[in-house]
């Protein structure tokens, strides 16, 4: 799971360079404050579906949110 999250930690930083700052700082907390594995990725894929509904975020950071939540579920959380 580590690896997922220094991908989310990159897409986080990406984020933050494209001023999501909102989205970028609720990702890294669910990971830096999380107490489970359980409680960082129903946060993580709640900050993740939030995040598709801003209309501003380019159609390539949707889709890797998208790839992201995939990911989560995929780990049945």
């Amino acid at each position: 799971m580590s690896d997922f999250y220094l991908e989310i930690r990159k897409y986080a930083k990406q984020l933050e360079t494209l001023g999501f700052l909102k989205y970028s700082s609720k990702l890294l907390d669910a990971i830096e404050k999380g107490s489970t594995g359980g409680e960082i990725v129903m946060a993580l894929r709640h900050n993740l579906q939030e995040l598709l509904k801003s209309e501003e975020l380019s159609d390539a950071m949707k889709q890797q949110a998208k790839k992201f939540i995939s990911k989560i579920n995929d780990t049945g959380w």
